[in-house]
């Protein structure tokens, strides 16, 4: 078997793919399994009618080729990363690996009357230009699990929410015993049960809220009692109103509580409602975010003291070398806790 594993990235996820191949170059040295390289486009560019051009290099000689890009902002990105698949094929790739650190699958049912929905084509599109090439995908926190049944490949699902949960532990000191973990609404209570089995905390909070208009909700009421540190745990951080909103409810319940988030995908408004991210995670309700770096945050964010990045690198790369090797993802999440202290 050739060992070479070739690592590109487009451009929402620059950072992170190179930060996994650090990480990967780290367990090949002491598993001497398999050796893994970031390169660089030889080519990634636009023409002035925002057409992509694409040129990788020479491939054959790899076992597979990992492409990293988060679909944000979803319009270019998704584009880019299909050329950068086509472009995988033509050059006689053995094996290509799609990772999409974020996966924007919120538009995944059909709500309203005449609208799409948005997962059902985008993984076949990205299968149709793989083929027989493209052999699986990986995202972390799908806005809803059910997303994966659109692929026809195997789509491993990964979480940031242990990663994250780890640092309030390790960097904030705070005892995992001692925390509230809050779903923010009840499509979120899975979510939250599952991180309180693996973090080994017992009180849960639910609010229950009603949303009003796409990023507009309101808190009908806080089920259960929030504790002196309670984690409003989330997978997309978008405009933060439902965060606000949850926080605000929280402290009205408990005026001594401190309020973290903890968000899997900080969208924080994208380009058009980024004022408006700004002025609510600046908002006194909310005491600190944590984030995972699946999307890059602006600089703007971290500027407010109230912002704390914690990369998946780590996770994301050891997923990669067990599935290039033949490991167990499910393996890996058993033994997760362990390697988090949790």
């Amino acid at each position: 078997m050739e060992k070479d594993i070739l690592v590109f990235s487009g451009e929402a996820s620059d950072d992170l793919a190179k930060a996994v191949c650090s990480e990967m170059a780290q367990i090949s040295r002491e598993r001497d399994e398999i050796s893994t390289r970031f390169v660089e486009c030889k080519k990634r560019d636009w023409f002035n009618e925002r057409t992509p051009c694409v040129q990788l290099g020479h491939l054959r000689d790899a076992a597979a080729v990992v492409f990293i890009q988060s679909l944000m902002p979803m319009d270019s990105c998704f584009v880019q990363l299909c050329a950068m698949i086509d472009a995988a094929v033509r050059a006689s790739a053995q094996k290509i690996i799609v990772v999409m650190p974020y996966f924007p699958g919120r538009q995944d049912k059909k709500d309203d009357p005449w609208v799409d929905i948005t997962s059902a084509w985008v993984l076949p599109a990205l299968e149709e230009r793989g083929g027989e090439k493209l052999e699986r995908f990986i995202s972390f926190d799908l806005h809803s699990g059910q997303i994966q049944g659109y692929a026809k490949r195997p789509f491993d699902h990964l979480t940031a929410l242990p990663v994250l949960i780890s640092y309030l532990k390790r960097e904030r000191n705070i005892n995992l015993k001692d925390v509230t973990l809050v779903s923010p609404d009840a499509g979120g209570v899975k979510r939250v049960r599952d991180l309180s089995r693996m973090a080994k905390t017992a009180n849960i909070v639910i609010i229950d809220k009603e949303r009003s208009a796409p990023g507009e909700s309101v808190v009908r009421e806080v089920i259960g009692n929030p504790g002196r540190i309670s984690v409003i745990v989330d997978d997309i951080g978008d405009t933060l109103g439902t965060i606000l909103e949850a926080a605000k409810a929280i402290k009205k319940k408990n005026a001594l509580a401190s309020v973290y988030a903890l968000l899997s995908h900080a969208v924080l408004g994208g380009e058009k409602k980024r004022e408006r991210a700004l002025d609510n995670v600046r908002n006194e309700a909310i005491d600190h975010l944590v984030v995972s770096d699946t999307v890059r945050v602006p600089e703007v964010f971290l500027e407010t003291g109230k912002v704390s990045v914690v990369s998946v690198a780590p996770l994301l790369a050891s997923a990669l070398e067990r599935i290039l090797t033949g490991g167990s993802i499910n393996e890996m999440f058993l033994t997760l806790t362990k390697r988090l202290d949790l």
